[in-house]
């Protein structure tokens, strides 16, 4: 897809089939029929026949009724950079660039690929000039930012003005590359050994939403054969590694007959970094068919979720599970649907589809780049029916729960493959960009793939208040020398639901080894003399963090009828309810146990030898940490340090 780039296989799109590729003239309605449809319209200045928004800002608009049909009435071409209104839904629309005025064209590069930098600063589009970053403020085209001789470049999802990309295909290494667009630099991450050429089809698509893997398809350098790969940004390290010709040795693959060993469409870490995900372009559920989910850090086959290839994008939904929508030709009322299926899938067979929605045969494109529980629908033109029919050639939000909000037609003859609208949506949800060429039909003939430029659907003014992540680095411990100890930060959260990444570090004490420092569970080996040590967790939005310390206290062994503490467990950490006291020694008799509770004795509910349950005192404060120990006939246990809600 990078004009002017080296991609093998020479094609401008997918091989995956597409619902409906061609379009016809069909008659617009007239926008008189169109009036009462129209919901949250605002004030607008009228010029002719096309309605302008308020110049400076964007206002809401939209339709929710899936079942309306609702041609598109005629719109006059507009200047570059102008908010103008949907005449149907009542969203504010600006062109980006005009070069399909002077036989050129512009577009966003993909519908499974994000346009927008994380904070919706600049646009990444593709066309006749190259790849190209705009910005959104006025859409004027960034300088200083050599993009001629790079390959497959999307944004870092973390990073708000970062791209991530390899380097040229022409020399003898595969070079991993950001570019920073604000400051015009450029610098080499990671030069992947082994490797010589990046196959751009199956290498384009999105990096895991917390900025840490990167995945495709890659010529080795021995003997020239594609390696599916998946690579750790972070730690700088490869996770899979799989040789096509391993894959078709007969366990698992065996080659097609007439084709022998197809590629893969593409190839992509899910959306949360769970699994390394495969496109195929052939249906079934034998092996290197359909969609197919791998460990992402050995390669093992994990599962089949889709037993198909049809158009469509990986998604997370707002519980935090991982999915694939696509468009669905089998449903049981014989018309198209909007189905997703749920990762990793099954070992065996295939997952079944969720449906969504039911509609005509004019599916085109989905992308789920956006907020979390929803995906940007694409529509065609029907060229079944002759009547208009309701989602033909829009653009509209689908909820998993069918939820609908239709934005705009697209007003594309999609003649050829650069003015397909191919929709994308902002990380943030304010912005929408698709392609078109706004009904001319310019630069299709002769074999031509289109002329048309970007537009955008404004939905929001201001991007939404991002919150900070909540870290918890779980409760103090206390353990033995010499003792295998775990970490745990699991408890810690996003109010926004946003995927964060974890970094931990010893800040104090005799030091050890962490094993997996960057995820929520890391390990350690306590050293073999009595010692107190802190560790700090970080966890980060890709935007803004939070800290939170623990501390494990090492104790030499202690004499056989010493109390010791090992744990401590409540339901719900709030003053005035239970928690139970875990470890040894404690005694059978309560009179004889003494329980402090951050300075204040505990009620004793219950207690034998190895647990002892207590009232958390209702004078202690909420969202407080405090220190908890015990005595036995004037024996004092270890402390462990607890975190109250």
């Amino acid at each position: 897809m990078n004009i002017g780039s080296t991609d093998e296989r020479d094609i401008p799109g997918r091989s995956g089939r597409q619902a409906n590729s061609t379009a016809s003239p069909k008659r617009r309605a007239p926008a008189a029929v169109l009036c009462a449809a129209v919901v949250s319209l605002f004030p607008v200045a009228r010029t002719g026949d096309v309605l302008y928004a308020d110049p400076d800002q964007p206002a809401a608009g939209g339709i929710s009724d899936p079942d309306l049909v609702l041609p598109a009435p005629g719109l006059a071409l507009q200047p570059t950079g102008r908010r103008f209104t949907d005449p149907v839904f009542g969203t504010t629309i600006r062109r980006v660039s005009n070069l399909s005025d002077s036989s050129g064209f512009e577009t966003q590069i993909y519908s499974q690929l994000q346009a927008f930098s994380a904070d919706g600063t600049y646009l990444l589009t593709t066309g006749s000039p190259g790849y190209q970053v705009r910005r959104m403020s006025d859409f004027s085209v960034v300088s200083g930012l050599n993009l001629d001789d790079i390959n497959v470049p999307r944004w870092h999802p973390t990073q708000s003005h970062v791209l991530i990309h390899f380097d040229t295909n022409g020399d003898n290494d595969l070079t991993l590359q950001f570019s920073n667009v604000g400051t015009g630099t450029t610098t080499n991450v990671a030069t992947l050994p082994g490797y010589t050429v990046i196959l751009g089809n199956q290498s384009f698509d999105e990096v895991s939403r917390d900025g840490r893997w990167v995945a495709g398809m890659a010529r080795r350098s021995s003997d020239g054969e594609p390696v599916v790969f998946a690579y750790d940004m972070i730690s700088r390290t490869f996770g899979a590694q799989m040789p096509l010709p391993d894959l078709y040795d007969g366990n698992p693959c065996n080659p097609d007959p007439e084709w022998g060993q197809v590629w893969p469409d593409w190839i992509a870490p899910s959306p949360l970094g769970n699994y390394l995900v495969i496109q195929w372009p052939g249906d079934g559920t034998q092996a290197c068919r359909g969609m197919e989910t791998y460990n992402i850090r050995t390669g093992a086959f994990v599962g089949r979720p889709y037993s198909s290839h049809q158009h469509g994008d990986l998604g997370v939904s707002q519980g935090g599970g991982e999915f694939f929508m696509t468009y669905e030709m089998d449903h049981p009322s014989g018309n198209m649907a909007i189905g997703y299926h749920w990762l990793p899938g099954p070992a065996t067979g295939s997952g079944a589809p969720n449906y969504a929605l039911v509609m005509g045969w004019h599916g085109a494109h989905i992308s789920c780049q956006g907020p979390p529980g929803s995906c940007l629908i694409t529509s065609s033109e029907n060229v079944y029916e002759s009547a208009w029919q309701a989602l033909e050639s829009e653009l509209f939000l689908l909820s998993l729960d069918g939820t609908v909000l239709r934005l705009a037609h697209h007003r594309s003859t999609e003649c050829g493959y650069w003015v397909q609208p191919r929709g994308t949506i902002s990380m943030d949800g304010r912005y929408v960009a698709f392609a078109s060429d706004w009904g001319r039909g310019q630069g299709c003939s002769g074999g031509g793939l289109g002329e048309g430029d970007p537009y955008v659907v404004e939905l929001s003014a201001t991007p939404p208040q991002n919150r900070p992540p909540v870290a918890a680095a779980g409760n103090d411990q206390s353990v033995l020398v010499s003792a295998s100890v775990a970490l745990n930060g699991s408890g810690s959260s996003d109010p926004d639901g946003d995927p964060i990444t974890y970094r931990w570090q010893q800040i104090s004490g005799a030091a050890v080894s962490l094993n997996d420092s960057e995820s929520a569970t890391p390990s350690f080996t306590a050293p073999s003399a009595a010692a107190t040590l802190r560790f700090r967790l970080t966890v980060s939005d890709g935007v803004l963090a939070d800290s939170d310390d623990v501390e494990i206290t090492v104790t030499a062994v202690v004499e056989d009828d010493d109390p010791i503490i090992s744990r401590v467990t409540s339901r719900n950490w709030r003053p005035g309810s239970s928690a139970a006291i875990s470890g040894e020694n404690f005694g059978t008799l309560p009179g004889a146990i003494v329980v402090n509770f951050g300075g204040y004795t505990a009620t004793l509910l219950s207690a034998s030898d190895t647990k002892v349950k207590v009232r958390i005192p209702r004078q202690l404060k909420r969202n407080s940490r405090v220190d908890v120990y015990l005595t036995v006939n004037g024996k004092r246990s270890n402390t462990v340090r607890v975190r109250l809600r």
